[in-house]
């Protein structure tokens, strides 16, 4: 809230009456993981190290205000950017896992080792409300080494 003591028109007249002003800001809709694989920053084809059959993870977001929030998760290579309906997975009317009346469910995302590039990936999932002027973005870096693991003796 802002306080305005002794505000005056341009005429120089106080304006009575209202003197307090209150501001909501834009606020960002927080992303959390609900899921998430053993071992969720590395990937891998190769049997040992980051071997896995597939990446599972699930997703909600923290906005309960309003149900009409559309999403897209992107695999980027670094970028943390993932516009909507550019995604592997998109959709809309994401309801809020944290809502107390009528709560969402968590979206599940699945990939294979083979649609991670060779090297540093980025899991990027977008969540966009505009009518209500929200949005937020979260990632998680993912690091794809086919190497057979190596041992010394």
């Amino acid at each position: 809230m802002i306080s305005f003591v002794n505000l005056k028109d341009y005429a120089g007249n106080i304006i009575t009456g209202v003197s307090d002003v209150t501001y909501q800001g834009n606020v960002d809709i927080a992303i959390r993981l609900t899921a998430t694989p053993t071992v969720l920053t590395g990937i891998s084809n190769t049997a040992g190290g980051y071997n896995q059959a597939g990446f599972n993870v699930s997703f909600t977001h923290g906005f309960v205000d309003d149900d009409g929030n559309a999403w897209s998760a992107c695999i980027t290579t670094g970028a943390i950017s993932c516009p909507l309906g550019s995604g592997f997975a998109n959709g809309s009317n994401l309801a809020s896992l944290d809502k107390t009346v009528s709560p969402g469910t968590a979206v599940a995302l699945t990939r294979t080792p083979a649609q991670f590039s060779v090297g540093q990936n980025r899991l990027v999932i977008y969540v966009e409300n505009v009518s209500k002027n929200r949005k937020g973005v979260n990632s998680w870096p993912i690091f794809r080494d086919d190497s057979a693991p190596a041992s010394a003796v």
